[in-house]
């Protein structure tokens, strides 16, 4: 059995979508915080890059957004 595909440029579509179950999220440095925390918040696990954050305080959200959800698998990739 396959699983199903589907294609989007709409990230609220792909963490709104109940058959994502996981997401790795590469994007630039400067988009850690914003994707990574709404990858989290989504209730999706999360593959990301290092750095963890672009800076401490991107780092320290993304820290606090994975204590918030102790549900999602959180990892980092380097």
């Amino acid at each position: 059995m396959t699983s199903p595909v589907s294609v989007t440029h709409d990230v609220a579509e792909l963490l709104s979508n109940p058959d994502v179950e996981a997401v790795y999220c590469a994007v630039p440095h400067h988009l850690h915080e914003e994707m990574y925390t709404a990858v989290i918040r989504a209730g999706k696990h999360l593959l990301g890059e290092k750095p963890f954050g672009i800076d401490r305080a991107a780092n320290e959200a993304i820290l606090a957004c994975i204590e918030e959800h102790p549900g999602v698998f959180v990892r980092c990739s380097s």
